[in-house]
């Protein structure tokens, strides 16, 4: 009759084999694609070069087309976590292809980010924890959060002007 330290060392070796084969399944990374062109938030929206800075350090990682993948996304399963959190940051705002958007969707965007930055709820609790440089200072998120109320501000006003003149 196997002994419990047997038994604990045969689960032991399977959960090994199990980690060991998971490592052959990866999702492609995709990080080639340049992260600014004419299509981006960048080009866009002309923010100032310190608000740039702050977005790229803290949301280009899950939000445009190059991503700067850490060391525990080359391990499954973690790997497969980082994926599907890029996939899905991706999906809801690419700052790469921000021109790609009607006018009436930037702004969108740009309120749903600066609800995201206002509550915190950017980046992820994870990725903070992880990346221990990568959630802006209260200062660097006051600059952040000014420039995008001025600039939808502008917009709004700019709307209103542009509704009351057809009128």
């Amino acid at each position: 009759m196997p002994t419990l330290r047997r038994i604990l060392l045969r689960i032991a070796q399977g959960l090994l084999a199990l980690f060991l084969v998971i490592q052959l399944i990866r999702k492609p990374m995709d990080n080639d694609k340049e992260a600014e062109g004419p299509k981006s938030f960048a080009a866009t929206m002309n923010p100032p070069v310190k608000v740039l800075r702050y977005l790229r350090d803290g949301c280009y990682d899950c939000h445009s087309n190059h991503t700067r993948y850490p060391w525990y996304a080359h391990v499954q399963p973690f790997g497969w976590i980082v994926a599907g959190h890029i996939r899905d940051g991706k999906r809801s705002l690419n700052l790469s292809e921000f021109s790609t958007l009607s006018k009436s969707a930037q702004n969108k965007r740009l309120e749903y980010m600066l609800d995201a930055a206002n509550e915190g709820d950017m980046p992820f609790w994870t990725y903070r924890m992880l990346n221990p440089n990568s959630p802006p200072s209260p200062t660097q998120m006051a600059a952040i959060t000014g420039w995008m109320k001025e600039t939808l501000a502008a917009q709004n006003t700019a709307k209103s002007e542009a509704n009351s003149s057809v009128k």
